[in-house]
């Protein structure tokens, strides 16, 4: 697809790694945003991630 769509040589196109995407939640990595929002002040209340997924 890199070389047909993207103009790319083929020898660019062998050593390119494209990204891949986990299908899976990672809760404690979810939860670690409100955690931060909360300690500095952008939230006033504990957010429960676990319970909205």
């Amino acid at each position: 697809m890199l070389v047909e769509y993207a103009k790319v040589t083929p020898e660019i196109a062998k050593s390119t790694r494209l990204l891949t995407f986990e299908s899976k939640v990672d809760v404690k990595s979810i939860q670690r945003v409100p955690d931060l929002m909360r300690e500095f002040g952008f939230i006033d209340k504990q957010v429960d991630v676990a319970s909205m997924i």
